[in-house]
């Protein structure tokens, strides 16, 4: 392996009683492996920059936090070192696998990418659990796009295989006696036992392009336990996969059919677009082995190729204050219809652009079960004027979500006009007054990208409108210092 120069800094910090620790670390190859290295149950590794954090597996044996410093203006992004190397039967077996946990996870505001391996046509998993008991994933304001495998899966254990550079790591495990790995004493995980995550929660994330389906706990023979007793995804947007996109299971399917086993599953205000569009076997959401407590609520489910839901083997689930529409068939098997449920256009911006702002007129505004609207709450509202004829005439016109958002102080925003003509693109705060003026003038035909600095200006929502030959839209941002 490269030998790489790793600042960090480190800063105690009092955390549920105990002293934990602020690991910063710094982009570069295996700096995230070297700080795991050092850091105690409890510790936070902060990704103090922008830029590519490369590494090989990431082993999590103790309780850790892996999260973006604060303020940064994009995601620090989290990627797989690419190896060619695939004669090793083991390591093709492992597929690429960019963390193993041992212990509990938590990820906040950080972006995981298996891009190299991706366009390299090679099987990749972002994490993998193998410990079979006291581990729970949190993830919350990040972003997961381009792996050609399920986002994550439990296992057992294997004993070894090869790592980038063509050496063997044997995970804390003889090779010979097949001993299991100990923690701090502790057998957590061994061979022929299968793992299980206690919890699961996933917030305002985004899952983008991957091969062979999104969120993903297996619950197939010999694929481990799932998720023992709880799971929570809310608030996120999954687009562009090929396979199940959100499958959870919450037990192990040889356990019997006791359902005093089952588990919660609270999935609630996510929009989901393009499960295998193409074809006629694959689900959009697939919860087994959940119990009564569970409800998909204030989702909205297009383009998928089979069904929008499907629930297997558990109690009947409560489906309500959703949306379907251009997909297979409706939910199936055990599910309960709460009578608000629409199957309707929901009139995004630009879906095969991945932007799901609902344009004026969707259905999906305010039909949620608290008045809110239908999916992912990031999502806005776009407003536009009508002629005489209140006619919408936003067509050909567009103003996409500013990137990043939230930003710190400067940002992105990009606008599309059909025509030449002039424009304005002015910045609002929540008095309605006016507090910048971005661009003016004549524009030609075309995608236009301007920068806002907003260095001047206090944290807050704020609100930018563009107005060009009658039409008017606007958009939501977060400046967050």
């Amino acid at each position: 392996m490269k030998n790489t120069l790793i600042v960090m800094f480190f800063l105690a910090v009092a955390s549920s009683g105990l002293m934990a620790t602020d690991i910063f670390v710094q982009p570069g190859e295996n700096t995230i492996t070297a700080a795991l290295a050092t850091a105690e149950a409890g510790d936070k590794l902060v990704l103090v920059q922008e830029g590519v954090y490369s590494n090989d597996p990431l082993f999590v044996y103790k309780p850790i936090t892996i999260a973006a410093y604060d303020g940064l203006a994009t995601k620090p992004v989290v990627s797989f070192l690419y190896s060619t190397d695939t004669t090793d039967s083991i390591f093709a077996l492992l597929e690429r696998t960019l963390v193993f946990t041992y212990a509990s996870m938590t990820l906040e505001g950080v972006e995981f990418t298996m891009e190299s391996d991706f366009d390299h046509g090679l099987p990749t998993r972002m994490f993998r659990n193998r410990a079979y008991k006291d581990v729970n994933w949190k993830f919350t304001d990040c972003l997961f796009r381009d792996a050609s495998q399920a986002t994550m899966s439990i296992t057992g254990v294997l004993d070894s295989f090869v790592v980038a550079d063509g050496s063997w790591h044997y995970d804390g495990i003889d090779y010979i006696d097949n001993d299991g790995v100990i923690v701090d004493g502790d057998t957590v995980a061994q061979m022929d036992v299968q793992g299980v995550l206690d919890t699961l929660i996933i917030d305002n994330c985004v899952f983008n392009n991957f091969l062979l389906g999104g969120p993903k706990i297996n619950h197939k023979p010999g694929h481990g336990r799932g998720v023992y007793s709880y799971i929570q995804f809310t608030n996120n947007t999954v687009s562009n996969t090929d396979h199940h996109t959100i499958q959870f299971g919450m037990r192990d399917v040889d356990e019997g059919s006791d359902n005093s086993l089952y588990g919660t599953a609270v999935i609630d205000h996510n929009t989901i677009h393009g499960v295998a569009p193409t074809t006629t076997n694959r689900n959009a959401i697939t919860l087994k082995f959940v119990n009564s407590a569970s409800t998909i609520m204030n989702t909205t489910i297009t383009d998928v190729g089979n069904q929008v839901i499907n629930i297997q083997e558990s109690d009947a689930v409560l489906v309500d204050y959703c949306n379907w529409y251009n997909s297979g068939s409706g939910p199936v098997q055990q599910w309960t219809d709460g009578g608000h449920n629409l199957q309707v256009d929901p009139l995004f911006a630009d879906a095969s652009a991945n932007d799901f702002t609902l344009l004026t007129g969707s259905p999906l505004i305010g039909a949620g079960s608290d008045g809110s609207n239908i999916g992912d709450p990031r999502w806005p509202t776009s407003v536009v004027s009508v002629d005489d004829d209140s006619r919408i005439i936003i067509d050909g016109y567009s103003l996409r979500q500013n990137y990043p958002n939230p930003f710190n102080p400067v940002t992105e925003i990009t606008f599309a006009l059909p025509i030449a003509g002039n424009i304005s693109l002015r910045v609002f705060n929540m008095l309605a007054q006016e507090v910048a003026l971005i661009a003016s003038g004549n524009y030609p035909a075309g995608l236009h990208t301007v920068s806002f600095n907003a260095v001047e200006l206090p944290s807050g929502i704020y609100f930018y409108t563009l107005t060009s030959d009658g039409v008017t839209i606007t958009r939501k941002m977060i400046l967050m210092k």
